[in-house]
């Protein structure tokens, strides 16, 4: 099921969808952590550790964040 879908199906509000939307394209994001060993170097254990970027929902009182999580996952 889409999130398009979800709109349709009047289970997200339009504004909740964009929501979902730029907090799974926050989620896509990897980046390459600057772990430095005794040398200096950038890496551990020979590769640089990656990590994903997050996504704050700080939208008020009943907003739908339930619901927007809940799209997310």
């Amino acid at each position: 099921m889409s999130i398009l879908d979800l709109v349709q199906q009047r289970k997200l509000s339009p504004l909740q969808a964009e929501g979902v939307t730029l907090a799974i394209r926050r989620f896509n994001r990897v980046f390459l952590l600057p772990n430095h060993d005794t040398d200096g170097n950038a890496t551990v254990g020979g590769q640089r550790q990656r990590q994903r970027a997050g996504f704050f929902l700080g939208d008020g009182a009943g907003i739908g964040k339930g619901r927007q999580i809940s799209a997310i996952l």
